[in-house]
């Protein structure tokens, strides 16, 4: 990792112009230090970082009223999708150190999994009308609100452990 730094926030708390960055080489030997960096603060840190994901998901997902169902579906592949498995990327390029908050990233990553899986069905039903099935798309609008829903228990929980 040479050349390359990582950006540093300040625990999820909103300061103007508050950013700074430290040389990638020395995440290591910070992320050595005892005692430097507790659950509670990789908690924190994620929860901060999920703010931002969580919206940037909720304005991806937020469908125009379309009229057509081909554009529809067309939106869906051209817009929604390309943009969800990049934020998808985004959230598992982060790497948190203790494994509560390594188990609540993965069932966010989970449950992003399965609402792309959604759009792909939806966006192929719509444009091959014999695939479409109802019970498949309700079975994964099914999966996709219970892989949300095991997310935000985990989440709550973290969020009440750790609440200031």
């Amino acid at each position: 990792m040479y050349g390359e730094l990582i950006g540093v926030h300040f625990a999820g708390y909103i300061a103007k112009d508050f950013n700074f960055a430290i040389p990638a080489d020395f995440y290591y030997y910070l992320s050595q230090m005892p005692d430097g960096y507790s659950l509670a603060d990789d908690w924190y840190s994620f929860y901060s970082e999920e703010w931002d994901w969580y919206r940037e998901r909720l304005t991806i997902v937020d469908l125009p009223e379309i009229q057509s169902p081909q554009y529809m579906a067309a939106h869906i592949q051209v817009q929604v999708l390309p943009q969800l498995a990049a934020l998808r990327q985004e959230i598992a390029s982060y790497y948190p150190r203790y494994s509560d908050v390594q188990e609540l990233k993965r069932l966010f990553l989970a449950a992003l999994d399965t609402e792309y899986e959604l759009f792909v069905a939806t966006a192929n039903m719509i444009n091959n009308p014999y695939l479409h099935s109802q019970s498949i798309w309700e079975t994964l609008m099914d999966r996709t609100k219970v892989a949300y829903s095991k997310y935000e228990q985990h989440k709550n929980t973290l969020f009440t452990r750790f609440k200031r």
